[in-house]
């Protein structure tokens, strides 16, 4: 199912920002939305001929990421622009003589659909696609472009019937021919349906402009972009405390990919423990009604939910590590709690130690609860504490950031006063963030789970933590974002209209530094334990983004007093000897040792030889995956005696409880998580 996924997800275009103006003025917003831009980024970059080859890159890349719709041959007939986009008129220019190409292109990949979808014969033309590279090069020209798309809904239509008809004897019964015009019929529809919002010309350069005003904010940092004034209220769902939600944000990205964008704290979607920011929402079903996401909008989604009003949904996700899960949501009222976030007690040996997982840094400015990601994790830690824990697990992968009041303040609960980290402006001003409180809610043993997910706020707190030696940090290198953004609005004072906005602007304005001057900008945390998984090599990280900010130091004498040092060798070679043992973890490592094997995996795009060419090639990626048997141990995972009233009240809570528990008692980085910090403890007591 996983090679599926990963072609379903061409289905998309290019970015679609829009916003509102007069047809003769757009080159002005160009230059009002990429001036502020200039003025506001953390680093200086002049319009010259360097930024504008970085525009005009980005430009392409970021128009046609999957590289369906331009060829090198088009490219190449703009290279004169490549150095020359910030000329008086230049920029204008390229876009109205881009808007007739692209304009061109649209109409043949139009005309191409309809010549797929009315040939009779499509899957007895002789085909062939190297599965590893296929649709990740650039077509060198039209030719071979036309040639991508039909073998784009080909293989599109043939692997999908061939999922269609696995272990189920009844399909087999339909018609393998009928079966793949329908679903041929299926894709040419939903790849027409992309198109048809390019009616006109006016609507094509609309979107140009859009991506042309991204690339250039992409050419500073892939996290400074513009938002239109209606798309920046209208890609979010309600949050309010006042109405029935299923507890969770959507927006649409640049290539029309629905990602979860925030998680409200105690609603369904956070006690799930499943959802967390940046997954992909890859289907939407209740009472036996699957909404179709391949042509529709935020808005549509939320108003058929409003108008059905079920009582569940069942949302289907792709993590950032490709893991499919489905997830079942009530729609409920957020009531007021104590706290949102959830502590449990493991145990084994003997040994009672304490489990919270945080996937966001919320706080009450956020979501206008008057609750705080510090404050509830302090009282849960209490409550821990008084349940007679000896050590404490801080979950924090998959958690992309959020306030960094918060970070700094949930720091605090581990560490007494000082210093825990910096931040650098554009005129290099060094502000020093400090944890103002003496005393910590928690002094016992600690260990900090990371992922290449863990990014921003996150990886300040994991590496205040490691510099002070206060905590054991466990899994893999985060994702490396040590940039802190600012949302402005931008004034078009040219119009005479200073009040209406024509859009935000999300800019990177600061650099975050550890105390030890230096930045985890472009290169994350390191932890102390690595603890790799199958999709380590799967994982992008900050550095391999267009445009990062190569990472730096500060020279900045700062006093802190650190805890003596961490046994980390002795726990690192406990740890390892156990991993060694481990056959589920050592197929991991075969797994990634193999990432480059196989690069020719050739397939068939033919009715007649795709099943079993198809059928080869996944045994041959999914071999041994299946007979090595998880080691099958476990933790027991209880609740503390605070929230027993809670789930005996609400039986759907209690459901959710439960099925937490359950994946906390049998995932492994957990168990030997645990593992590690009962090393710790008995270290501690020689």
């Amino acid at each position: 199912m996983r090679f599926i996924i990963r072609f379903l997800f061409f289905i998309s275009f290019f970015a679609t920002v829009g916003w509102s103006y007069a047809q003769d003025d757009w080159c002005g917003i160009i230059d009002v939305v990429t001036d502020k831009i200039q003025e506001k980024h953390f680093t200086e970059k002049r319009k010259n001929a360097t930024l504008s080859e970085s525009l005009f890159n980005h430009f392409f890349k970021l128009l046609d990421a999957r590289y369906m719709l331009i060829s090198e041959e088009d490219i190449k007939q703009f290279e004169h622009y490549k150095t020359e986009l910030f000329k008086k008129d230049k920029a204008c220019e390229f876009i109205e003589e881009f808007t007739t190409l692209f304009t061109s292109r649209i109409t043949d990949f139009k005309a191409e659909l309809n010549q797929i979808e009315n040939s009779p014969q499509f899957f007895e033309v002789a085909r062939t696609v190297n599965f590893n590279d296929f649709l990740e090069e650039r077509a060198i020209d039209n030719v071979a472009l036309k040639k991508d798309w039909h073998n784009y809904v080909a293989f599109l239509t043939l692997a999908e019937v061939y999922e269609y008809r696995q272990n189920d004897s009844l399909k087999l019964a339909t018609e393998y021919e009928e079966l793949l015009n329908n679903y041929k019929s299926k894709f040419v529809k939903r790849l027409s349906c992309r198109l048809e919002k390019y009616e006109n010309r006016e609507l094509i350069r609309k979107d140009l402009i859009s991506n042309f005003i991204q690339a250039f904010a992409a050419s500073f940092d892939p996290h400074t972009m513009f938002f239109s004034a209606e798309t920046y209220n209208l890609f979010m769902e309600s949050m309010s405390r006042d109405q029935a939600t299923y507890g969770f944000e959507v927006l649409m990205n640049n290539e029309e990919e629905f990602i979860i964008s925030g998680i409200q704290p105690g609603s369904a979607a956070w006690k799930s423990n499943k959802i967390h920011e940046n997954d992909r929402i890859t289907a939407i079903s209740y009472n036996d009604i699957s909404i179709d996401l391949y042509c529709t909008s935020v808005g549509r989604i939320m108003t058929q939910l409003a108008e059905d009003q079920p009582e569940f949904i069942e949302v289907q996700l792709v993590k950032t590590n490709q893991e499919v899960v489905m997830v079942k949501l009530p729609k409920e009222e957020i009531v007021n709690q104590e706290n949102v976030v959830k502590g449990y007690i493991l145990e084994k040996d003997n040994k009672k130690i304490g489990y919270i997982n945080i996937p966001t840094f919320y706080s009450g400015f956020n979501y206008d609860s008057g609750q705080s990601v510090a404050n509830d994790a302090a009282k849960e830690i209490m409550k821990l504490n008084r349940s007679g824990i000896s050590g404490l697990i801080l979950d924090m992968r998959f958690n992309s950031g959020g306030s960094m009041f918060e970070a700094i303040n949930l720091t605090g609960n581990f560490i007494d006063i000082g210093p825990v980290g910096m931040v650098s402006t554009r005129d290099k001003t060094i502000e020093i963030l400090k944890d103002m409180n003496r005393g910590m809610a928690y002094t016992g043993p600690l260990v900090v789970m990371v992922n290449g997910m863990s990014a921003s706020a996150t990886e300040f707190m994991a590496g205040a933590l490691q510099d002070y030696n206060r905590a054991i940090i466990v899994g893999e290198r985060t994702y490396g974002k040590g940039s802190v953004q600012e949302i402005l609005p931008v004034i078009d004072f040219n119009s005479g209209n200073y009040t209406d906005p024509i859009g935000y602007l999300k800019v990177t304005t600061n650099i975050m530094y550890r105390i030890t001057n230096d930045s985890h900008q472009g290169k994350g945390v390191k932890p102390d334990i690595v603890l790799k998984d199958s999709w380590s090599k799967d994982i992008t990280h900050e550095d391999d983004e267009l445009g990062y900010i190569p990472p730096d130091s500060l020279d900045k004498s700062l006093r802190y007093q650190a805890l003596a040092p961490l046994p980390l060798d002795e726990l690192k070679e406990k740890s390892e000897q156990r991993l060694l043992k481990n056959p589920y973890y050592q197929n991991i490592l075969k797994e990634l040792s193999q990432e480059n094997r196989n690069v020719e995996l050739v397939l068939s795009l033919t009715a007649s030889e795709f099943e079993q060419n198809y059928e080869a090639l996944l045994e041959e990626n999914e071999e041994e995956q299946d007979e090595i048997e998880f080691e099958h141990d476990t933790l027991n995972v209880s609740n503390h005696n605070y929230d027993s009233d809670l789930f005996r009240v609400n039986s759907f809570l209690k459901e959710l409880d439960d099925d937490v528990k359950n994946e906390i008692s049998s995932d492994w980085q957990i168990i030997e998580s645990f593992k590690i910090i009962k090393d710790y403890i008995e270290i501690s007591n020689q």
